[in-house]
């Protein structure tokens, strides 16, 4: 990785089909960290989210710096679960916000559109001005984004479920006073 590492393709190939078992463990894991962390207040997803976003910045930006070997497998994997952790998370908090079907088509979308489709083509091209290695140690840093991001909407998440809250109990109280 980001080195020689004299693997074969074959082994290479296990390695990388390893990454993608980390990847789906780390969505399943972070969602039910969320559930379990947030049972007391829903606000709390937002941190699990932050935390698994923050914690992914720091192991993927070191990945590469340690010497061709294990450590150089194992901390890009424990990146790549926490980068993953934040998707459980992420569609609880979209799910509580939205009508299911409109909110994970939308959030489909989103995870398409903004990491799926441009981010192996942006590391190419950053890989073909400054060298893999250079490029998969500058790309995570979209995580601060995310982080942000994360941040930003823990602020706005009571106050939106509150409104959402009221805007039902409104149209129920609307509805059963128009009921004969």
């Amino acid at each position: 990785m980001g080195g020689s590492s004299d693997l074969s393709t074959g082994k290479a190939g296990v390695v990388a089909g390893g990454f993608a078992l980390v990847i789906g463990l780390g969505i399943i894991i972070g969602g039910m960290a969320s559930d379990r962390i947030s049972r007391v207040s829903a606000q709390r997803k937002w941190t699990v989210a932050i935390v698994c976003s923050s914690g992914s910045l720091v192991l993927l930006t070191t990945a590469f710096l340690p010497p061709v070997g294990p450590p150089q497998v194992l901390v890009p994997a424990a990146g790549a679960l926490l980068c993953a952790g934040t998707a459980g998370p992420a569609a609880a908090m979209v799910a509580n916000l939205v009508p299911a079907s409109t909110a994970f088509a939308t959030l489909t979308l989103a995870d398409s559109l903004l990491g799926l489709a441009p981010g192996p083509a942006v590391t190419g091209l950053l890989a073909d001005h400054i060298g893999l290695r250079a490029a998969l140690r500058l790309v995570p840093l979209v995580a601060i984004v995310a982080t942000a991001a994360f941040a930003v909407g823990r602020r706005h998440y009571a106050p939106d479920l509150r409104r959402l809250r009221e805007r039902a109990e409104a149209a129920e109280r609307k509805e059963s006073e128009s009921s004969p």
